[in-house]
């Protein structure tokens, strides 16, 4: 394990290096903190054979590890980009993800919850097609008019109450059937689950060093969503990586 650990260091002094933008940011305290965060215990797990078949998890010692690596992708990545290229995927992945939503979006005025969603991005797509949305996030990062904190395994609001949850990062969940559960808590009767999810390792796509919970088939994950009593209506292929699909919460 010291031996991949200084590997991984060696490497990384060798970006920085290599990268003029990430030599200056990490004489900032505050962007350099994540890149040293980066070498505890809980950056460098691995992903693991779940109980179930088809599955895996990262093995992390306890949740607040979980916690705390989720919460630092915000962090780690503004210190490799600079916010010009933030700035250019707010403004890309908005209107692609928009004109995806526009089929969805029966209706303006309905409520979203975004779970997963980072800088907010998502929640700007649903608010322009005239939807009440707001994001949940372990890291939320500063002044963010979009996107609240919060933990999709332990949602903060009441029962029933949502008409539509999306998310792309249920990769990032870890206990897969405790955030499905509260998916279905806070929606209204028959209200809509839309998730983009990747094809999976036998789809040709490899999860990388934050995806908590991953897939070997895309479909097995489907079938788990369908047992939480949930219905699939829509599926459709968005990219070389990814489907969009949507669900119906069913009656009890």
């Amino acid at each position: 394990m010291a031996i991949r650990r200084l590997t991984w260091f060696i490497s990384d002094i060798v970006k920085t290096i290599r990268t003029p933008k990430r030599v200056r940011n990490i004489f900032y305290r505050n962007k350099v903190l994540p890149w040293l965060w980066s070498y505890r215990s809980e950056a460098r797990t691995s992903l693991k054979q779940s109980a179930k078949a088809g599955f895996e998890v990262r093995n992390y010692a306890n949740y607040s590890e979980y916690v705390r690596h989720q919460g630092s992708k915000l962090d780690r990545f503004l210190l490799d980009f600079d916010n010009s290229w933030l700035k250019k995927y707010d403004v890309s992945y908005r209107n692609s993800l928009r004109d995806r939503l526009k089929p969805h979006i029966q209706e303006s005025g309905i409520s979203v919850l975004c779970l997963g969603a980072r800088i907010g991005t998502e929640v700007k797509a649903f608010i322009d097609l005239g939807c009440f949305a707001v994001g949940l996030d372990l890291n939320p990062g500063p002044e963010n008019r979009y996107v609240v904190f919060g933990d999709f395994h332990d949602i903060q609001y009441a029962d029933g109450t949502v008409d539509m949850v999306f998310t792309n990062s249920f990769d990032h969940v870890l206990c897969p059937d405790r955030v499905l559960n509260e998916v279905r808590r806070i929606l209204k009767p028959s209200g809509g689950f839309l998730v983009e999810l990747a094809f999976g390792r036998e789809g040709g796509i490899e999860p990388g060093e934050y995806e908590s919970f991953y897939w070997s088939k895309l479909d097995d994950l489907l079938h788990t969503i369908e047992e939480h009593s949930f219905e699939l209506v829509h599926r459709e292929t968005i990219s070389r990586a990814r489907d969009l699909i949507m669900f119906r919460k069913t009656c009890d």
